[in-house]
């Protein structure tokens, strides 16, 4: 299964497969993959966000009932956007400019992002070798400094009992081994159009 051939849990499986070869996947899969040019690219790319309220958090009287309920529709829909997004993730919902990365992937842009989901989600992929794999998200917010960027959290669980094809090393053949991975720091980031730029994944906060 393609990760981007249907739409729904498959793909929401292959991104938190990104992770794959990060340090909390290391002991369910036996190696670490991680080198010096990984970590040289990760400031390759910094972040241009464009804030999609029309309103600004700052200029916003306590007073002014009715910007701040303008502030609170917005804050709503944006954790709802991002929350269809990261269910149900897809190539349209990726801005042209759209950038992804990780404390030891990345960044990857758009083409590059798709290529890889789709490695690590064909036959013998992540969902085939963790079939039981949750990411169990959680905690939506808004950032405070950053109107269009909405943070959230995923503690993601399963079992390695399938034989795992990854796209560089090979066949790893199942462990049985559980994988209790910790809380993660995820977020994403929309333009003015409502379409995910900026995407971050697996940064470890405990």
């Amino acid at each position: 299964m393609m990760c981007f051939s249907h739409y729904g849990r498959p793909i929401l499986l292959c991104i938190a497969a990104i992770s794959i070869i990060s340090l909390s996947w290391s002991p369910v899969l036996g190696f670490t993959l991680i080198t010096p040019l990984q970590r040289k690219h990760l400031s390759l790319y910094p972040r241009q966000s464009t804030a999609i309220f029309s309103t600004d958090y700052n200029s916003v009287s306590k007073n002014d009932n009715n910007d701040k309920e303008a502030i609170a529709e917005a804050t709503t829909e944006l954790i709802e956007r991002a929350k269809e997004y990261v269910a149900n993730p897809t190539p349209n919902d990726l801005a042209d400019d759209f950038i992804f990365r990780g404390p030891v992937i990345g960044p990857l842009n758009k083409k590059d992002f798709v290529a890889t989901l789709s490695s690590v989600g064909g036959p013998g992929g992540i969902t085939d070798a963790f079939p039981d794999l949750e990411v169990n998200q959680f905690g939506f917010s808004i950032d405070p400094t950053e109107p269009n960027r909405v943070w959230y959290f995923e503690r993601p669980r399963g079992t390695f009992t399938e034989t795992f094809n990854h796209p560089i090393v090979g066949e790893i053949e199942p462990t049985g081994a559980a994988y209790v991975g910790p809380p993660e720091a995820r977020s994403v980031v929309f333009d003015d159009n409502k379409k995910v730029r900026y995407q971050s994944v697996g940064y470890v906060v405990d």
